[in-house]
């Protein structure tokens, strides 16, 4: 990749300028300045300050800190090629750093992301041979893995095995090896390199977890290797309340449709083991008693954050990838790292419309009006970090309560404003004819960004010149005129006697998701949850999945009101202003 002249500009001026003497206290002060600008993403202006401490000052406790920041930046900026330089050339001069794992590690990520698999290879086997820190090594050892199964191949581990001898390292390589065997199918030779592994390297993470995949094989009924081909379905299709039970039902539908298409004409097929979880906990446990010594690879969870909740409690220890196709509660994912949220979160949804507003309207200052009730404040408040956190501003912030509201009153302070648009999630559709009449008669008209609330609002038509300014994110807009939509609506109904809805859609399109993840072979431990993390972009018929580091949906429908109807705009992606390897 080129570097940009900007950057060129910075460091040729930079490294020519004469030394300034300054305290250390104010290379201190400076340096704390340029983390911040570098932790909230103004990488040009935090490099402006990290090349003076590095290249303009005198030599410092932060001059080594300073030159692995810039590598850094060049790495979040993309431009992988300059990055790498930069490192190669802190790794020379700072050989006995505190910084040498993670400016190691980094350019083995660049190397990757230029597609020199040997060199970030080779990065990654030193570290995990020299290095002092276990949290680098462990870092090291699963992307080296990632690197073999998602680019590489058993024949090129092969190759490479002869050339490394070195004792940490080559264990590495070699339970990678049985991995890989495992995943071809060549059993007999994966059971030869597990017990090699145990029996030269006793004691090492490498041969405990040989003992594990060993242990395992060992408990299987087909030929020493467990394929635990089936999924177990957790549903309320018995709840006490109507509409769970009758959106479960739904769900369940579009579930066993996936698996249906899925298995048909394949000799090896991926069974469903469905239980009625009955809305409550007592019910989970015990059918988490019941099946305690059964083996699945994978759970696909209920549709509601609280059922999930219990559902993680009791299975999550499993190790294997637990998914909800509608489960919205932030915490869900924090908590539980084998959870994945098919539907993007309530703060992602917020996130995501900060980008495209950003990003694609090309918007910058935007007031924000919000409810104090419900997920209203939550969607607000996300959006206000993440559009300020790039370069957006948010001109104002209105609170409102929508019991007790005087909306026209409390929007009047916008009149005075120059407003690009207004970013005002609601948590009732009854509030959307309210405010766009609000704005009305304070003379205010620019663009009106939502959520999908707004979607279920009636009358919006009637404020025509506010209403066809309306653009919101929807999780479940479903195009009805696309042909694979309507092909698939033809096939379900004449299978099913019943019609599709967006509860047999969420259920269907979660469902395909997985089945196109463990169709892969992979039979040890925790490797269907990489794939799930790893898995490439799959558009489905109410929205699209790809997950973030947190296990969250990133993908949201952007809908536009047009001649009194809803109509898709973009399904659009939100991109992590963070690298996943926490550079």
């Amino acid at each position: 990749m080129k570097i940009s002249l900007f950057l060129i500009l910075v460091l040729f001026f930079s490294i020519n300028a004469q030394t300034v003497n300054i305290s250390e206290y104010e290379i201190e002060a400076e340096f704390q300045i340029a983390v911040s600008l570098y932790d909230s993403s103004q990488y040009n202006d935090a490099l402006e300050f990290f090349n003076r401490i590095a290249f303009q000052y005198q030599k410092s406790t932060k001059t080594s800190a300073a030159e692995l920041f810039i590598a850094k930046i060049f790495y979040n900026q993309k431009e992988f090629e300059a990055s790498a330089s930069r490192l190669n050339d802190f790794l020379r001069n700072f050989s006995n750093s505190s910084y040498k794992d993670e400016a190691q590690f980094t350019l083995a990520n660049c190397y990757l992301n230029l597609k020199d698999y040997s060199r970030s290879i080779s990065e990654l086997l030193e570290i995990i041979e020299n290095s002092n820190s276990k949290i680098y090594a462990s870092k090291s050892k699963k992307l080296l893995e990632t690197i073999y199964f998602k680019h590489l191949d058993l024949d090129r581990l092969k190759s490479r095995l002869p050339e490394v001898n070195n004792y940490k390292s080559r264990a590495a390589l070699l339970l990678i090896q049985a991995k890989l065997q495992l995943y071809y199918e060549q059993h007999f030779e994966s059971l030869q390199s597990l017990n090699s592994i145990v029996a030269l390297y006793d004691n090492t993470d490498e041969s405990n977890e040989a003992k594990k995949i060993i242990d395992l094989v060992s408990k299987s009924s087909d030929n020493g290797i467990t394929t635990a081909r089936s999924i177990l379905v957790l549903q309320s299709t018995n709840s006490d309340y109507a509409d769970v039970r009758k959106a479960s039902q739904e769900a369940l539908e579009g579930i066993k449709f996936a698996s249906d298409e899925f298995n048909r004409n394949k000799n090896e097929k991926i069974g469903l083991l469905i239980r009625n979880i009955k809305g409550n906990e007592t019910e989970i446990k015990q059918i988490a008693d019941e099946l305690k010594d059964r083996r699945f690879c994978a759970i696909i969870a209920p549709l509601h954050s609280k059922e999930v909740g219990f559902i993680l409690k009791y299975f999550n220890h499993r190790g294997i990838p637990i998914l909800s196709p509608t489960a919205t509660e932030d915490s869900l994912t924090i908590k539980w790292e084998n959870f994945f949220q098919a539907n993007p979160s309530f703060v992602m949804r917020g996130k995501v419309m900060a980008q495209y507003i950003k990003y694609v309207e090309d918007k910058i200052r935007i007031a924000v009006v919000y409810s104090n009730d419900g997920y209203s404040k939550i969607l607000s408040e996300s959006f206000i970090e993440e559009f300020e956190a790039i370069g957006g501003e948010v001109i104002k912030k209105i609170p409102y309560s929508e019991k007790n509201a005087n909306l026209t009153q409390i929007l009047s302070p916008l009149k005075k404003l120059k407003l690009d648009g207004i970013y005002s999630p609601i948590s009732h559709s009854s509030t959307a004819p309210i405010l766009l009449s609000a704005l009305l008669r304070n003379g205010i008209n620019v663009q009106i960004y939502g959520n999908q609330d707004w979607m279920d609002a009636r009358g919006i038509e009637s404020f025509s010149q506010l209403s066809k300014k309306l653009t919101l994110t929807s999780d479940y807009f479903v195009d009805y005129q696309d042909f694979a939509y309507i092909d698939f609506v033809k096939k379900f109904s004449s299978l099913t006697r019943k019609e599709v809805n967006r509860n047999v859609i969420y259920g269907y399109d979660a469902a395909s998701f997985l089945f196109g993840v463990l169709q892969n072979k992979l039979i040890f431990f925790n490797r269907y949850v990489e794939m799930m993390k790893s898995q490439e972009e799959q558009s489905g018929f109410h929205n699209s999945v790809s997950f973030d580091e947190h296990r969250i949906n990133q993908f949201l429908n952007i809908v536009r009101f047009r001649n009194n109807i809803f109509e898709l705009v973009d399904v659009f992606k939100y991109e992590n202003r963070l690298t996943e390897d926490g550079n």
